[in-house]
């Protein structure tokens, strides 16, 4: 297993956006009113937050980027790094990080690159990019984890069209020797289920040919191209229940770390069902896992940011905050990581209209 521990690097804020179009799964016309109930008892989800046709997951990034940056009071010009971790890229080439850069105003010393990875994303992502921070020679740096998922759906699967929501998040780190945040992470891959959520054509392994835009229907009715998201859902079940629970459970034997040390406990939103397995089987205390899901889905790599904006805020704020959190998905790709924080700037929730 790779066990992280990241010294000399403090986290200084965390924001995130959403788009401000809203949608109920109550209005989904493809279920009977009582299969949507049914739905969102078992999911959580009721309300999502997605996108427009024009709005990308960049825009939501440089909209929290550009919250957070104001909050702290940083000059743009100290920036040395921006790392943007996503599926939902601008383009194949260049790099989203590289078009954030020039949007943001930061100099051309800045070190910028993507990571491509999806729900456990942010918890990666914090690796890679603390782990540059420790060494000093970055000063400042943003984490920028979003994705717009709902762009890769089909409106008549049912498995995936009601659960996704769209988000871009942003997080400020600091190298600093003497009052650094304790980092602890355990990552792990599972490649061989590479198949379980996979949007098969599209790139060079299966490039886009006149049968990626036909739909077909699979065995539960589900109609999808391969061009957009498949997902099979007892592969993913299985997944998370045999391995997400050893994750965690990895992380607090290796570092000993007792309910005691742990303010809340921040599950990936893959839905309430698959969360409250892991909680329950994790003996996690109710008021110590919140949860927004039923507002906003399941946004993938950028959960857990999303999830200190709208439920930990005042925590993260006012004091010492101690944190266990996890990522995982697609990949198949999984992390959990234990963070404490002191005092640190969180932004209130940008709710982003296109005004194009």
């Amino acid at each position: 297993m790779a066990f992280l521990k990241i010294e000399n690097v403090k986290i200084g804020g965390v924001a995130a956006c959403v788009p401000d179009c809203l949608q109920d799964n109550m209005t989904y016309d493809i279920l009977s009113e009582e299969e949507r109930k049914k739905y969102i008892e078992t999911t959580g989800v009721h309300f999502r937050h997605v996108t427009d046709k024009d709005t990308c997951t960049s825009d939501l990034c440089y909209e929290a980027a550009e919250k957070l940056i104001s909050g702290l009071c940083w000059n743009k010009s100290e920036i040395d790094a921006l790392v943007f971790v996503s599926q939902t890229p601008d383009y194949k080439m260049p790099t989203t990080a590289c078009t954030l850069q020039y949007r943001l105003g930061l100099p051309p010393s800045t070190l910028t690159f993507d990571i491509s990875l999806g729900c456990s994303g942010y918890v990666y992502g914090l690796s890679v990019l603390s782990s540059m921070v420790a060494s000093g020679n970055i000063k400042k740096a943003l984490l920028l984890v979003g994705n717009t998922q709902s762009k890769n759906v089909n409106y008549r699967d049912k498995s995936t069209y009601l659960l996704f929501g769209d988000a871009g998040t942003a997080t400020a780190l600091e190298y600093n020797p003497t009052e650094p945040d304790t980092m602890l992470f355990n990552l792990q891959t599972y490649g061989d289920g590479m198949n379980s959520i996979i949007i098969p054509d599209g790139m060079y392994r299966n490039p886009v040919n006149e049968s990626s835009f036909i739909e077909s229907t699979d065995e539960e009715g589900n109609i999808r191209t391969p061009m957009q998201l498949k997902m099979d859902g007892m592969d993913v079940f299985s997944f998370v229940i045999s391995k997400v629970p050893k994750c965690i459970k990895g992380l607090i034997e290796k570092y000993q770390i007792t309910d005691d040390m742990v303010d809340f406990y921040l599950l990936h939103h893959a839905n309430k069902f698959l969360m409250e397995k892991i909680r329950k089987k994790l003996n996690l205390a109710q008021e110590k896992t919140p949860y927004n899901i039923e507002n906003f889905g399941n946004s993938s790599g950028a959960c857990v940011p999303l999830l200190m904006v709208t439920n930990c805020k005042d925590k993260l704020q006012s004091g010492t905050t101690r944190m266990l959190f996890t990522g995982f998905g697609v990949g198949l790709s999984l992390g959990a990581c234990y963070l404490t924080t002191k005092n640190i700037v969180v932004s209130e929730l940008v709710v982003y209209k296109n005004d194009k």
